[in-house]
């Protein structure tokens, strides 16, 4: 699998948490702590910042420390959460894996290109942040 990812469609990320962050999942906004910092996605309605590229460790508090990259544009590679179709559309489950959804009002990182057997997986997926299953 080979990452798509155009100039402009990384963005770093902070980790203000007491636990790291694993690569290819999907994190959302930490607003609680300013600008790049970011969260897990744990819940299918988390506003989503993008997919981790590599992991965020815990405490990584200021781009200084070490910022760690969150893709935001482009297609990507995500963790599964389950079985994940082609065209499916992709939203967090608990562990920020991604996870098929049609359930209304879910936010949706984007649609998968490329399919998951099961949980644990790697696929493809186009992101889209910012839409939501109507």
């Amino acid at each position: 699998m080979t990452r798509n990812i155009p100039e402009t469609g990384i963005v770093p990320g902070l980790n203000f948490a007491g636990a790291d962050i694993a690569a290819k999942r999907l994190v959302g906004y930490d607003g609680a702590n300013g600008r790049n910092a970011v969260a897990l996605a744990a819940t299918a309605t988390t506003k989503l910042v993008g997919v981790t590229l590599e992991t965020i460790p815990a405490a990584v508090s200021s781009v200084a420390v070490g910022a760690r990259d969150v893709q935001r544009y482009g297609e990507g590679i995500l963790t599964a959460g389950g079985v994940v179709a082609i065209g499916d559309r992709i939203t967090a489950d608990a562990s920020g894996k991604g996870i098929a959804t049609t359930t209304e009002d879910n936010t949706v990182a984007g649609e998968a290109i490329s399919a998951a057997s099961g949980d644990g997986v790697d696929f493809m997926i186009r992101l889209t942040l910012g839409s939501h299953v109507p």
